[in-house]
C-alpha cells in the first residue's frame, strides 16, 4: 500500500484523522497518520473550548434560548444557526 499516495489524498479532503484511525483499527500503524490523529484531537479540543467561550458569550447577551440550543444540538450548525436567527428577527418566523 502506498501510504504516501493515501495521505495526500486524504489530507485533500480533510480526511487523514478518520484515515488514521481506520488504518489503526486494521492494525497498520504509519507515522504520518499517527501524527494527523493527534493533530485532529487537539484541533476537536481546540473547537469545543471555543465553542463553549462562545456559547457563554451568547447567552450573557440573552439570546433566545432556541437560538442556543440550535447551536448545541448534535449535528447543529453554529452558521445556520446564526443565519436562522438574523433571518427571523429581520422577516418573522
Amino acid at each position: 500500500m502506498d501510504f504516501e499516495d493515501l495521505y495526500i489524498a486524504a489530507d485533500r479532503h480533510l480526511l487523514t484523522g478518520i484515515t488514521a484511525m481506520a488504518l489503526e483499527s486494521a492494525g497498520v500503524k504509519n507515522e504520518a497518520f499517527t501524527q494527523a490523529k493527534g493533530k485532529a484531537i487537539r484541533k476537536a479540543a481546540a473547537f469545543d473550548v471555543e465553542r463553549s467561550a462562545v456559547l457563554r458569550a451568547l447567552e450573557e447577551v440573552k439570546l433566545p434560548p432556541f437560538f442556543v440550543q440550535r447551536c448545541t444540538m448534535d449535528g447543529g450548525s453554529f452558521s445556520y444557526a446564526i443565519m436562522t436567527f438574523v433571518w427571523e428577527s429581520v422577516y418573522g418566523s
